[in-house]
């Protein structure tokens, strides 16, 4: 397992930050740019860059993402529009690390493959949304349908094919948004005999989780931490708070 990492993620739309709340509410946080330029005075270690407008349209913004590569210092994994190879090639020549596939994208295994082919494993990661239903049990969640499908989580990470995957990111829809805690309890529905994968918590991530892994000696700890909300609300009513909130938690 590799050295966990604390990852600041970030949503786009027409070229402007937001975060997104459950899925279905997104809260204006501000220029990107700005975002990232503040971000690279800051140790983090990883950005992952989610851009909502490609996802909805299928077409790559590359004027926006070559100007945020080219301010970041800091690797960088996107996710947004990657139904096919070329959008894919796209991102890469710009200059990103990682891509973070759709689970529901119906040429899901090419399109790993090729991302490991081409661009080798270390490049191809997978993000799963999910949400628990009335029995409790957590399922896949489609965001482009906005609600949760019948494909429960454990028997998928079963029939992937975790070969062509470096990292596997596991959202907890109803906590994004929020800093109510990470869902450390997924990590035991992982099918850990098959699953030795690095694992990426998002949804809900506050304070004490990042504390927690700060100070954690273990090397091997199943998961590391993707967190937006905790780096840019203060108080969800003042998207101008943003900037701050970024500096002073980073610091």
């Amino acid at each position: 397992m590799s050295k966990s990492r604390i990852i600041v993620s970030l949503f786009i739309r027409n070229k402007l930050a937001y975060l997104s709340s459950s899925f279905n509410k997104l809260i204006y946080v501000g220029d990107p740019l700005t975002i990232i330029q503040i971000l690279s005075k800051n140790n983090i270690d990883e950005l992952l860059l989610i851009d909502l407008s490609s996802s909805e349209s299928g077409a790559i913004d590359t004027s926006i993402l070559r100007s945020i590569r080219y301010l970041a210092d800091f690797p960088v994994s996107y996710s947004g529009g990657l139904n096919n190879c070329t959008n894919i090639s796209k991102v890469f020549r710009l200059g990103f690390d990682k891509v973070f596939l759709n689970p529901f994208s119906a040429d899901l295994n090419d399109l790993q493959e090729y991302v490991c082919k081409f661009f080798g494993k270390q490049s191809s990661a997978l993000s799963v949304p999910y949400i628990y239903n009335l029995r409790g049990l957590p399922v896949l969640y489609n965001s482009a349908e906005r609600r949760a499908s019948d494909l429960s989580l454990t028997p998928f990470l079963h029939s992937i094919n975790l070969n062509f995957i470096s990292d596997i990111l596991l959202t907890n829809v109803n906590s994004t948004g929020k800093t109510n805690g990470a869902d450390y309890k997924i990590i035991h529905s992982l099918p850990a005999a098959k699953f030795s994968n690095p694992v990426i918590l998002s949804g809900g991530v506050n304070m004490q989780d990042i504390q927690n892994i700060n100070l954690s000696d273990n090397v091997n700890l199943r998961y590391s931490l993707a967190a937006s909300s905790l780096y840019f609300l203060q108080n969800p009513s003042r998207s101008n708070s943003a900037l701050v909130s970024v500096e002073k938690i980073l610091k």
